[in-house]
């Protein structure tokens, strides 16, 4: 369960004015071909005013616009379809758009509702033995998900395929320069200047330790409550790709 200051941040974060009951129609009617009989506004992200929506046929499908566009959807969509390839379990995308609100533009995403429970739904409810279960499965998925070769480190530029680092030593040289810009916020935490050097001569080893010739995807944000479990704890569905390298 979040925490009061979590809640606090979540609302202050989306209090944004939400999409009319009129927009959500026209979108779905568009992503589904069929009407609403109800949604449900989901608040657990920090960057997406999310619904769950239950159309006419009964069929749930999830509604999410983006709010705080860093990378959009478009690389998100993307990982997702590298996803069914190789056996790992995601929402079908019904719609994949851009929409205008209030004089904004918005990217949004119509996809399926994965079933099942997250991790996060089920935690109280399980034995330890269940728990190192479904911490083995959850290994599991990720080791699939680096077998998906890409072609450069960090983000993926939707438009033209590249990525934003062609190299490793190249992705982690611009890792140290930056980190070396945040030593003000870190000193005034109360660590000395020559502990924050010897942080950056951590990340200068594992540069040289150990390289990445061959980059792959990473999910980036595989907490556990983005997986998803069935009665008997097989993993069927990983959700929130957007933080996906």
């Amino acid at each position: 369960m979040p925490s009061s200051y979590q809640k606090q941040f979540l609302k202050k974060r989306h209090s944004y004015v939400p999409l009319s009951n009129l927009k959500i129609k026209q979108i779905i009617k568009k992503a589904t071909n069929q009407d609403i009989t109800s949604k449900r506004r989901i608040f657990e992200g920090y960057d997406n005013e999310v619904y769950d929506i239950t159309l006419t046929n009964t069929d749930h499908v999830i509604l999410r616009v983006n709010h705080f566009p860093s990378a959009g959807f478009a690389n998100e969509a993307w990982a997702m379809e590298q996803c069914p390839h190789i056996g790992i379990p995601v929402s079908e995308i019904l719609l994949l758009d851009k929409i205008k609100y209030l004089g904004q533009e918005h990217d949004m995403m119509v996809q399926t509702k994965i079933s099942g429970q997250s991790y996060n739904n089920i935690s109280q409810k399980i034995t330890p033995a269940e728990q190192k279960q479904i911490l083995i499965k959850t290994g599991e998925l990720m080791s699939k998900i680096h077998t998906i070769r890409v072609k450069g480190f960090y983000r993926r530029n939707p438009v033209c395929n590249s990525w934003d680092f062609p190299s490793w030593k190249k992705f982690l040289s611009v890792t140290i320069r930056d980190r070396r810009q945040e030593k003000p916020y870190i000193t005034q935490q109360g660590f000395t200047s020559d502990e924050f050097d010897q942080m950056i001569g951590y990340i200068k080893i594992y540069q040289d330790k150990y390289p990445c010739q061959q980059p792959v995807l990473t999910h980036s944000d595989i907490g556990l409550g983005h997986v998803y479990f069935d009665e008997q704890l097989n993993i069927v569905g990983l959700i929130d790709f957007g933080e996906s390298q």
